[in-house]
């Protein structure tokens, strides 16, 4: 007799966490997120050099300054695994070859306690970090110990319109002060023509492309034709509207209709324009006159008179 199965054991959850990241890792789904205090201690470490080299003229200077310089960039540099050669490399980048006994001093003080992070404040203030420095050397991690940080926050305000306008001037933007000055509303050409501005708006409107007199689908359809010549339709102005609409009285609300160039379009464009339908009686058939109209009548009333006599 074969023994019963052992019962599967369910994983706990951190070896099915450890196992779906193996996983991840083996088939590339897993990101590497991007270590930002690793970029910040290198910017620093570059920046840290960088005013070196600005302050002394390119060499690490022998006062209580260097002592400053080395342990500032030492502590920005404790994750790596070559520290001992990459403050000695830092000291030659300065025209100074570091003793064993300084590089030696220097870790064990920033080494004597844990990893300690210095904000952009306090770092600037060891460093004695002025704003004008930092602008000169483009300096984004470490803040200058003289400025507030209201200061600060009203300079970069005023950085970032400067861009902004740089930006919109590239764009093709005027500037406020010579949009309002070459404004219509500034320039008023209506008065120097004697008219009001409503009656200028409206030649503007018309001289752009929409024909006078027509509404806008009205227009449309017209100047849709190809080959044709629009046709404005609509009724002759009346003089006591156009007065009560404070219309010119020069200014007719249709213009005089080319009837040549009417008759010379199809009748299908005529008839939409007209907005009739195409298979219109009242076009099929000339309408009779009203003697026709009698004739007709008595004549079937006569024929209807006569068969009730037969019958």
């Amino acid at each position: 007799m074969t023994a019963p199965p052992a019962p599967r054991v369910r994983p706990s959850d951190k070896e099915i966490k450890a196992k779906r990241a193996e996983i991840a890792r083996r088939y590339g789904r897993l990101k590497r997120k991007t270590d930002r205090d690793k970029l910040i201690r290198g910017l620093r470490r570059n920046e840290i050099e960088g005013l070196v080299r600005y302050r002394h003229d390119g060499m690490l200077p022998d006062t209580d300054d260097r002592e400053t310089y080395l342990r500032f960039w030492a502590w920005h540099n404790l994750h790596s695994k070559h520290q001992h050669d990459g403050l000695r490399a830092f000291g030659l980048r300065l025209g100074v070859i570091l003793t064993e006994a300084e590089i030696e001093a220097t870790l064990r003080h920033v080494q004597r306690r844990e990893l300690r992070k210095f904000n952009a404040s306090t770092l600037g203030k060891h460093l004695q970090l002025t704003d004008d420095e930092r602008t000169v050397l483009g300096i984004t991690t470490i803040e200058a110990f003289d400025i507030t940080p209201e200061e600060r926050r009203r300079i970069r305000r005023a950085v970032k319109t400067i861009k902004e306008r740089e930006r919109r001037r590239a764009q093709g933007v005027k500037p406020r002060a010579i949009y309002e000055r070459n404004s219509l509303t500034r320039t008023k050409p209506w008065e120097a023509e004697g008219i009001s501005r409503t009656t200028w708006y409206r030649r503007r409107r018309n001289k752009a492309g929409k024909q006078p007199g027509t509404s806008l689908r009205a227009s449309t359809l017209l100047t849709g034709l190809e080959g044709r010549t629009p046709v404005p339709i609509g009724t002759p102005p009346v003089p006591h509207l156009q007065q009560a609409k404070g219309l010119p009285r020069e200014e007719p609300l249709v213009p005089s209709l080319d009837l040549s160039a009417y008759e010379r379009l199809p009748l299908e464009v005529r008839l939409a324009c007209l907005c009739l339908p195409l298979s219109s009686p009242a076009l099929a058939t000339p309408r009779p006159t009203r003697s026709e109209h009698s004739l007709s009548y008595e004549s079937q009333r006569g024929f209807s008179a006569g068969n009730e006599g037969h019958s």
